[in-house]
């Protein structure tokens, strides 16, 4: 979001013999998370921060970004033909899909039933939803 604030390209961009995305430092997966500001409402008894796992998706997820910018957006986009561009298309709604499935479940907030978790995450926790 920085990148797109300051004009640059928004995107992580996966090249051949890249380091894998680990972590051998989980430190900070997890410690207790507690708010700072607007602590004088409800109380928030806290949770785990959750923040190698959270940053660990955020990096997949703009690694299939850069590749819808980069092949729905690009200059040019129009010479390669349709069929192509749809090829593309379910191709990365696909991986977007598998992404969403395959996030861990302390990191998946499902709200379509109408009613919010009992235990709410952290806020950078939303941000991958």
């Amino acid at each position: 979001m920085q990148s797109l604030y300051q004009g640059r390209p928004a995107s992580l961009r996966a090249l051949p013999g890249q380091v894998p995305i680990t972590f051998m430092d989980t430190f900070e997966e997890l410690e207790d998370w507690h708010p700072f500001a607007y602590t004088s409402g409800t109380s928030y008894p806290g949770s785990p921060s959750y923040s190698v796992s959270t940053f660990k998706e955020l990096c997949k997820l703009c690694i299939i970004l850069h590749d819808v910018l980069d092949r729905m957006y690009c200059e040019g986009r129009e010479k390669r033909g349709t069929e192509n561009l749809v090829t593309d298309l379910k191709s990365l709604e696909t991986r977007l899909q598998t992404w969403m499935t395959d996030l861990p479940e302390h990191l998946n907030i499902d709200l379509r039933n109408g009613e919010a978790p009992k235990n709410l995450p952290p806020p950078h926790v939303f941000s991958l939803q």
